[in-house]
């Protein structure tokens, strides 16, 4: 089955436990739009550069999930272009790797990171998921789950044993109160981010080795700028500008981009006897 088919679900179980718990506004107006901005900004895409390609809205369906429960926007013109951003985002920052085409920026992450760059009324809300551990477990345990169905596990291994590492080795040298590590290991937006969006097989460099230094580059960034106190998501703004490096990693290894596919069934044919043969 396709992996994305898993993302949905999970996805869609955050937002609901999210929705269950008042955490999440009840807005399906703002679900709407942005589904419906992306979905059609999707086929557009897909006219242009994908027609020999069968048209899916799975993809699209995942960044409209990650932006919807991210993301808070007052403004409806913003509204609008938030999805379109974050799809033609794959279309216009594309390079070729190993004979494909490959997008850098992950939608989701590029959607959300320049409006607030450029000024715009959005801003991130993850925080507010922050302190409930349950809601934290879950997006742990599901996130896990589907970054082995796309077997990108060592980019999250990477970023967060450097982030959540370093964090730690500062806290016991700064002897701060436990319950200042902790609130950061309850931050479902961090793990969001490690497992849903840094581990993006179509932005991320495509060996193994190369992932390690890109994970590794995003996780030493990100804890000297939340060291600094520079905000409690720099992740996000460390992935936006970091992601300008994958096309550079990727030169090194030539190998061909990611393309989602789904397990193929192996159906077993027994061989005929050697009587059967004979007729």
């Amino acid at each position: 089955m396709d992996p994305r088919v898993f993302q949905i679900c999970s996805l869609s179980c955050f937002a609901a436990l999210g929705l269950g718990a008042g955490i999440l506004p009840a807005d399906g107006f703002r679900f709407g739009v942005f589904l419906g901005v992306a979905g059609l900004s999707e086929w557009l895409g897909h006219l242009v550069f994908k027609r020999t390609k069968r048209f899916t809205l799975r993809s699209t369906l995942i960044t409209t999930l990650s932006l919807w429960i991210l993301l808070r926007v007052d403004s409806l013109l913003w509204l609008c272009l938030v999805p379109f951003l974050a799809i033609a985002s794959k279309y216009l920052f594309r390079y070729s790797v190993g004979g494909s085409y490959k997008h850098f920026f992950n939608p989701a992450n590029f959607a959300i990171v320049l409006p607030i760059l450029l000024g715009a009324p959005v801003w991130l809300s993850p925080g507010n998921w922050a302190g409930n551990a349950g809601v934290g477990m879950w997006f742990l345990a599901l996130g896990v789950l589907i970054t082995l169905q796309v077997r990108k596990l060592d980019t999250a291994v990477w970023f967060l044993g450097l982030y959540l590492g370093l964090h730690l080795v500062r806290h016991l040298w700064l002897a701060d109160p436990h319950a200042i590590y902790l609130h950061k290991l309850q931050n479902p937006g961090l793990i969001l981010f490690a497992f849903f969006m840094i581990t993006d097989p179509r932005s991320t460099p495509t060996t193994a080795w190369s992932r390690g230094v890109f994970a590794a580059l995003v996780g030493v960034l990100s804890f000297y700028l939340s060291a600094k106190n520079f905000g409690t998501h720099d992740f996000f703004y460390v992935l936006f500008f970091a992601s300008m490096f994958t096309p550079v990693l990727d030169v090194f290894s030539g190998r061909s981009a990611f393309e989602w596919k789904q397990k193929n069934l192996t159906v077993y044919q027994p061989s005929l006897s050697k009587s059967n043969q004979a007729v």
